[in-house]
């Protein structure tokens, strides 16, 4: 087929109705408000605290990050616990409820969390190891697992630069788009 047919019939005025329609309708399905639950264990350690008998005890903790990410309020969250830690505290705090399941996994209830909110499950434990995560779900379906590290902060100015080039090379490649689609 020629170029000259294909760029003429994107010229048509049904096809480009057509075009159209199918790009914002994906627009629209890609902007629609969703919850977007990840969650990640920050940090582990293992504290060798002296006794004052003179022995030493094991303490574990842990952090467990929760974090909605979507532009929509997340509901149910679940949080499966391998089996019920010693100690756990919730940051910032809200109402929360615990419950077993039959299977004696232990599971942290939220009823929801809203949008770009997020809480760190704190969990200490000295008798045996942390509890493993086996599972973290929403009434929308099981959350993403994603790898966590501290991270350096930068300035301001940094992240504006960034972001400022980001945009300059947008532009760019749109024009270049401009320009071979006016070659055509």
């Amino acid at each position: 087929m020629p170029i000259g047919f294909i760029t003429g019939l994107i010229r048509e005025p049904e096809i480009i109705a057509a075009l159209l329609t199918a790009l914002l309708t994906a627009v629209g399905w890609l902007l629609r408000p969703n919850a977007k639950v990840v969650w990640g264990a920050s940090h582990q350690f293992a504290f060798n605290v002296p006794q004052a008998s003179g022995g030493t005890m094991l303490i574990y903790t842990k952090t467990i990050f929760v974090r909605n990410l979507g532009r929509a309020a997340a509901r149910d969250i679940e949080i499966h616990f391998a089996h019920k830690p010693e100690h756990l505290q919730i940051w910032p705090t809200f109402q929360y409820t615990v419950a077993s399941n039959p299977e004696h996994y232990f599971m942290v209830v939220v009823s929801t969390l809203g949008p770009r909110e997020y809480f760190s499950i704190e969990v200490i434990q000295s008798v045996r190891d942390i509890p493993l995560v086996t599972r973290l779900r929403t009434v929308d379906g099981e959350c993403k697992q994603i790898a966590m590290a501290p991270q350096q902060i930068f300035g301001r100015w940094f992240t504006w630069t960034v972001v400022s080039l980001l945009v300059l090379g947008i532009f760019a490649v749109i024009e270049l788009l401009i320009r071979l689609y006016s070659a055509l």
